[in-house]
């Protein structure tokens, strides 16, 4: 399975330099569109001229330049011309993923579901090439299933072109289509086998998710196991092992599956690969100590909460309100509005996206502006946006969080300590809880210090009284010492949340800011080379207009005055 003869960029002219011909043909490569523009209106007749088999439109293709197509289509150039490899202009234009091109191409009646010297057709291109823009318009301007049965000469579909890729977002895209995932090749492979002849781990699970038979031999008898054996893939193979069991003729799981998969053995003895089957009673054991495990933290914390109270009325209660009237009173006020505000941002909405149906979702948001939207429309509408789980067209500042299941607005991060994330709908109290927290813990602990002193004999040396305080109230010691490591990490949590709202920015960004392409400009520094430099679009102007934004006027997400209307 190879793609090379699909390269566009190796052709080469031959004709005399000095033609009408190779002059356009040499302006067009080069880039030089208003010259080439210029030989084609003296000279219609080069629409139709070939140099090596390729037309001058299927170089503007190649170029993305709509104006001269469109010109060459007026002036009567044919819009399936093919090369000598039987690729179409709008072949060439997918492979770019030029999509202004492929409108207008489309838009003349090119052939959507024409075939190269390969059988690979628009569709196919645009999965090879990962253009998921030009997939989007072909299924736009197509019927689907005419379109999603095509395959190449060598029987792959899509499925496997975006399997062998290890094009996450295709296989979504074909999910969503309700492409069939089960499809042979005309050497008998799967989905499956491709992804595994190319090493592409991380679409095996969502292979397996669509039911793809792990059991299926190609026309040479080997499994997808045996392909990773063939190939020395130890990472594919320890991937296989997650997911597959090794089955005796009785359809009994081999207990030494893990060495007969990591052997590559599974033929002797009629021995066959099945998809683990997942025990429910084990399944729901599973989720009953994930639900666990994901409340340890906030269990961890009621604890020391009742435990500090408890210590605080047992021991404190008096010689604090005597010693310490003001500070007492702030521990009394603190930790009933610390419980409070834990409670209404751990239940609070943080500000959820509800998924789309198929249908009625992003993807059909994408697919019209793709096809009918405005130039401006369709540089707005980036793909990359699109949430393939929940099939929402995401904000800059939504992240879909896999804890949480949904789409999130202004995510910020995931709390592990309210098991929560902490987005538009929460991230306030969320603030007003870490202040709250941090403060009643440093008075708790100066009640602790202004206590002991009465509680142990007067003019003891340091060692004597904490031995006295250690071994008469031992609660009290495992308190401090619980509050004065979790304390200063608390207080260094809040400073730094406060610093990212006086940024605007989030967490999430701060910590992905090289993911995120909307905040890098390219920049002049003085040296005649752009340079790509953190520019904070969502920046209101002012730390104080930042936090005004954040309290009170809400408008985060939106663009500050420095890159609004751009």
């Amino acid at each position: 399975m190879s793609d090379e003869n699909w390269d566009v960029d190796g052709a080469e002219a031959k004709d005399d330099a000095q033609s009408p011909v190779a002059k356009a043909f040499d302006c067009v490569k080069k880039g030089d569109l208003i010259e080439a523009a210029r030989l084609t209106e003296e000279t219609p007749s080069l629409w139709h001229e070939q140099r090596d088999g390729y037309t001058v439109l299927h170089w503007g293709a190649l170029a993305g330049a709509n104006i001269f197509v469109s010109k060459g289509l007026e002036a009567g150039a044919p819009v399936d011309s093919l090369a000598p490899n039987k690729q179409t202009p709008l072949m060439w234009a997918t492979t770019r993923g030029h999509i202004d091109v492929m409108r207008t191409l489309i838009e003349a009646q090119a052939d959507i579901y024409a075939r190269d010297s390969l059988g690979a057709t628009p569709l196919l291109l645009a999965v090879q090439h990962q253009q998921h823009v030009a997939f989007l318009l072909l299924v736009a301007h197509a019927d689907r299933d005419k379109l999603f049965a095509q395959a190449d000469d060598n029987g792959c579909g899509p499925a496997h072109w975006a399997s062998y890729k290890g094009d996450m977002t295709s296989l979504k895209l074909l999910e969503y289509f309700d492409v069939d995932f089960n499809g042979l090749d005309t050497t008998k492979m799967t989905p499956l086998h491709r992804a595994v002849q190319s090493s592409q781990t991380s679409v095996i699970e969502t292979l397996f998710d669509k039911q793809v038979d792990p059991s299926l031999r190609d026309s040479q008898g080997r499994t997808c196991l045996d392909l990773a054996e063939e190939n020395r893939d130890a990472s594919m193979k320890r991937v296989l092992n997650r997911f597959l069991d090794v089955k005796d003729a009785a359809g009994v799981v081999i207990e030494s599956n893990k060495t007969a998969i990591a052997d590559g053995d599974i033929e002797a003895g009629g021995k066959q690969l099945s998809r683990k089957v997942v025990d429910k009673d084990k399944k729901k054991m599973d989720e009953l100590m994930q639900k666990a495990m994901s409340s340890v933290f906030a269990t961890f914390w009621l604890v020391c909460v009742s435990l500090s109270v408890f210590q605080y009325i047992n021991d404190l209660r008096v010689i604090c309100w005597q010693n310490a009237p003001k500070a007492t009173m702030a521990f009394e006020l603190g930790v009933p509005t610390s419980l409070l505000l834990f409670f209404f941002t751990a239940l609070s909405d943080p500000g959820k996206v509800p998924a789309r149906v198929k249908s009625k979702s992003g993807v059909e948001e994408l697919m019209r502006v793709y096809s009918k939207g405005t130039a401006a429309e369709v540089k707005e509408a980036d793909i990359g946006r699109l949430c393939t789980s929940s099939w929402n067209m995401k904000g800059l500042r939504t992240k879909y969080c896999k804890s949480t299941g949904a789409c999130v607005e202004e995510f910020d991060h995931f709390c592990g300590w309210l098991n929560v994330a902490i987005g538009k709908g929460n991230h306030r109290p969320f603030m007003f809880l870490a202040v709250a927290e941090v403060s009643t813990q440093i008075v708790f602990l100066y009640l602790c210090w202004t206590a002991s002193y009465t509680l142990t004999k007067p003019g003891s040396t340091f060692l004597e009284w904490f031995s006295e305080l250690a071994s008469g109230y031992p609660l009290m010691m495992l308190m401090i010492v619980i509050h004065g490591f979790t304390a200063p990490g608390i207080l260094m949590l809040t400073f730094y949340q406060l610093r990212l709202v006086a940024m605007n920015l989030t967490t999430n960004e701060m910590m992905n800011a090289h993911r995120y392409k909307h905040f890098w400009k390219e920049v002049d520094v003085g040296t005649g080379v752009p340079r790509k430099t953190f520019k904070n679009i969502f920046n209101k102007g002012s730390m104080i207009a930042n936090c005004v934004d954040f309290w009170f006027t809400r408008r985060r997400s939106e663009f500050g005055p420095k890159f609004r209307g751009k």
